[in-house]
């Protein structure tokens, strides 16, 4: 995950994730966050407390009325109007910045937020939920067999994650750095997370080229 450097007004460096679909802010429309959400999240909005406080409060309603939402959109958007959206989606997707990544990566994106929420935040074991949401699709539209009838979904869902360990070789990393060698995403965000880089290190940093 390749980080940045933002300055802000006061000359304060923010370091940052480069996500792959928000450059800035207002980089693209509105969605479930609004621009003021971004540049909140972007750290570009410094809030007094209180102020703070209350924009969090609503930041966290809209994201809890924008998952309550999705069943307005299950049981009533146009079958056309859901094929308009993803049309674009290729499995896999196609290696650019197109349509296809977009609606792909939003997507995996989605439902990473999901199962990082739900697995760590609750008792609720994920793939309940999962199999909750593809009964609860086959009831809020129709599914057919080739001869017409209704078909009715009975989920079993069984999801194995295997965790690695990440381990980043600093003193490497830094002395590929220092020879302007390539790093990997995973060495350029763990030389910003952990390293006591130098005033020259950092430089070297900043001056690698986005991909």
């Amino acid at each position: 995950m390749p980080y940045y450097d933002n300055e802000d007004e006061e000359g304060v460096e923010r370091w940052k994730l480069q996500l792959r679909h928000t450059d800035e802010p207002r980089g693209r429309p509105s969605g479930l966050l609004t621009y003021d959400d971004r540049e909140y999240l972007f750290g570009q909005k410094d809030l007094e407390e209180d102020v703070e406080a209350q924009s969090r409060q609503r930041l966290r309603d809209r994201i809890r009325n924008g998952l309550l939402d999705f069943e307005l959109l299950l049981g009533c958007l146009d079958e056309q109007e859901i094929q308009t959206i993803f049309s674009d989606m290729t499995p896999p997707p196609a290696p650019n910045q197109s349509k296809e990544i977009e609606v792909y990566n939003g997507s995996a994106f989605t439902i990473g937020f999901l199962y990082h929420a739900i697995s760590t935040q609750t008792a609720v074991d994920f793939e309940d939920v999962v199999e909750e949401g593809i009964e609860q699709a086959s009831s809020y539209r129709e599914h057919t067999d080739s001869r017409g009838n209704e078909l009715t979904a009975e989920a079993t869902v069984n999801i194995d994650v295997d965790w690695n360990v990440w381990e980043i070789d600093y003193e490497g990393a830094r002395e590929k750095l220092k020879q302007g060698e390539p790093l990997s995403d995973s060495e350029i965000a763990g030389l910003v997370r952990h390293a006591d880089l130098t005033d020259e290190e950092w430089e070297a940093l900043r001056s690698i080229p986005d991909e």
